[in-house]
């Protein structure tokens, strides 16, 4: 089965002064046996990303990327009829998003300020 897997990084700074903390939702496409598998999957491809970015920067600074973990693994919903592998109009991933009105959601969309909570 193929699973889209929801790795949560952050960038760790080398000196000890914080502004805020820079991280990703980073998203990987796994192929496991079990939602048990494509976590630890997950795992490996958060902790390579980590030593890929040894001796990187961000705005300036030395920094790299660390794993916080894994946040979710959702199983890849293939068209029906179509064979194993991935094709166009396959669901890979989703958030469930709570909002308290159809603004915040138009706002969410927008990429302006909403009150959303991605559960």
């Amino acid at each position: 089965m193929w699973y889209a897997a929801h790795v949560i990084m952050r960038y760790r700074y080398a000196d000890t002064s914080t502004d805020s903390l820079v991280g990703y939702e980073n998203v990987f496409l796994v192929k496991a046996d079990s939602p048990a598998a494509a976590i630890d999957r997950a795992r490996e491809l958060g902790s390579d990303d980590e030593i890929r970015t040894e001796g990187s920067s961000l705005n300036g600074r030395r920094a790299h990327l660390i794993m916080i973990g894994v946040k979710k693994v959702v199983e890849c919903l293939l068209t029906p009829g179509s064979p194993e592998l991935l094709s166009d109009g396959d669901e890979i991933t989703y958030n469930e998003l709570v909002a308290k009105s159809e603004s915040d959601f138009a706002s969410f969309v927008r990429g302006e300020f909403a009150e959303i909570e991605i559960a």
